[in-house]
Order: C-alpha cells, then structure tokens, then sequence
C-alpha cells in the first residue's frame, strides 16, 4: 500500500488524516504526521494510531503521497525545504489559497507529480467540499486516489486553475459566509425574544435545509426563494429588504474581494 505523508496537522490535516481512517482508504500504519509544532503531530498520533514523522526527510523518504497542510505564508518556505529531500519522483497535495502549480513546480522541480485542491472547514463535519485541479499530467491512479481521500470528507468537483481563486471566494471561504448568516438570524430573534440555543438551532437547520432544497430538487434558487413567497405575506417584506439594501451586490463584491486577495497570495508567493 502507498504510504501517505502529512505535513501540517492542523483542522484540516487533521480531518483528512480521520477520513482516510474512518473509510478505510489505508491503514494507520501506512500514514505518517510532520508538524513543526511535535505536540501537535504526537496529539493526532495518540488519538489515531498514525506514525509520527519528526523530521521532513522521512516524509520525503517513506511516504509517495505527501500532503502539504500549511498556511500560504510558510508555503515557499516548506517548499525549499522539501526540495533538499525530495529525491524519487512523488506525488504533491497541495490545500494552500493562492498558491499556483507553476509556484510550486518552479520550486521543486518538474519530475513531482503536484495536484492543487481548495477545500472547506465542513469536511470536519463529513459535509465538505474540494476544489480539485491538476497540471495537466498527472496519471489518473494518483488523481483518483487523491479524490477518493477529499470523497471521504464531503464532495468534490474539479475546475480548471484559472478558476481557483474564484472557487476560493465560492467554496474555500464561504463556509464563514453562512456562519455569518446564521449568526445574524439568530441575533435578531433574541432581540425579538427567542432564546439564544434556539435562535441558533431553527437558524442553521433552516439554512441547511435550504441548502438541501437546491441539491435535491436541482430547481434554480429564485424558483425556490419564490415559492415561499406569497404576494403580501411576511416573507416577501424580508427580500423586498434584502433588496433594498443590496445584499446581492454586498455579497458579489465580498466574493470579488476575496478572489483578488487568492491572486495577490500567488503572486506574492512567486516572488
């Protein structure tokens, strides 16, 4: 069996490292966990079962497939040091907004296999979605191995990297806007008397199933939205606000701000 490294043990890494496990995807003896801060990989190590690495080398070394669980910022740096060690060609999951194949390419040579994917914090929760994309010439035994990892967490689509930071803007980050949401549902009903647990609790469930009304029923969002309202009911009166105050256009230009600062972090990094 591939043995699979991860370098970062933070939420996300640390939910891949579960998934796998739950679903059986590979053993525990064949994972192996790098952190630059120990406590962190000894503490997933502990509850897992999964071979701690304490230094790069032996990621680089014992593992084929290596997954790059790190912030943007030490990206280049965790790059340069991983080619010092990357000797036999591998295969590079890459989870970090912003940074492009080509960055990564440049750094640690063309002989790597290097897959890019976006995905989201609700893989914790099994409900996550991944952005996935290759560089164009990856074998498909890798590639499918690699979405059969981010399938165990959620779902997956595949786009094209011209379309990353966009998928960033409407995937990778917009689990905060719903957080957002839900947050501001729920405090105007406890302004208007609704106990804060149960503001939360009929807030999120009416987002989620909402949410579920697009999947399932695959009917366009303003179908759905119009369906629940009725002319002079209490609904309308909402959107008719919602309207008025712009949400479409505060939500486009958040998603806007957010794809340009996805660019300036990959820009940033070939520098």
């Amino acid at each position: 069996m591939d043995k699979i490294g991860f370098i970062g043990t933070g939420v996300m890494g640390s939910a891949l490292v579960k998934g796998i496990l739950n679903k059986r995807i590979s053993a525990k003896e064949d994972i192996f966990v790098y952190d630059t801060v120990s406590e962190k990989a000894k503490a997933l190590a502990n509850k897992t079962g999964v071979s701690i690495a304490y230094d790069l080398e032996t990621i680089c070394s014992s593992c084929l497939y290596i997954f790059l669980c790190v912030k943007p910022a030490a990206f280049g740096d965790l790059l340069r040091s991983l080619g010092k060690f990357l000797c036999d060609s591998r295969v590079l999951v890459s989870i970090a907004a912003g940074i492009t194949t080509n960055t990564i390419r440049r750094i640690i040579g063309d002989r790597h296999t290097v897959i890019r994917t976006m995905p989201n914090t609700p893989l914790l929760v099994n409900e996550g979605m991944t952005i996935i994309c290759d560089d164009g010439g990856i074998d498909e035994r890798s590639l499918d191995f690699v979405i059969k990892i981010f399938s165990s967490l959620g779902d997956t689509c595949r786009l094209p990297e011209g379309l990353m930071s966009a998928a960033t803007a409407l995937s990778g980050s917009s689990p905060a806007y719903g957080y957002m949401f839900i947050e501001a549902m729920a405090r105007s009903a406890q302004r208007m008397g609704i106990p804060e647990k149960e503001a939360l609790r009929l807030a999120a469930k009416s987002i989620r199933g909402a949410a579920q009304m697009v999947l399932e029923t695959k009917e366009d969002p303003e179908k759905l939205r119009n369906d629940v309202c009725s002319p002079g009911g209490t609904t309308i009166e909402a959107i008719r606000v919602f309207n008025e105050k712009g949400l479409g256009s505060i939500v486009d230009d958040a998603m806007r701000a957010c794809a340009r600062k996805a660019d300036l972090l990959g820009k940033d990094s070939d520098e």
